[in-house]
């Protein structure tokens, strides 16, 4: 599998490996001299470009809005808690002055 003799299996390689058997025998043996990535052109190839980053102020919107919604509901919620509170009070002053 090591046609090159480098001792490491490249994809190439192991792509033939891969392969029927009639397809590996039809004379497609590797010549290393024939690489196409070669050590060179890898040096030679500029990087890809870069991205930018982009939606992270939609994201941060997003984020403040639910977290401006929970806070919202959580003051909703500690309200109904206190109208109950204040009308089970209510309800128990007024039984104990029908009791007394």
């Amino acid at each position: 599998a090591d046609h090159n003799r480098d001792g490491m299996i490249e994809y190439s390689e192991y792509m033939m490996l891969m392969q029927p058997p009639q397809l590996a025998d039809a004379g497609t043996h590797l010549n290393p001299d024939d690489d196409d990535d070669d050590d060179e052109e890898r040096g030679m190839k500029e990087p890809p470009a870069k991205i930018e980053p982009y939606g992270g102020d939609e994201l941060r919107e997003i984020v403040v809005r639910r977290r401006r919604a929970e806070l919202e509901r959580q003051k909703e919620e500690h309200a109904r808690r206190t109208a109950q509170q204040l009308e089970l009070d209510l309800k128990t002053y007024r039984q104990e002055l029908q009791a007394s």
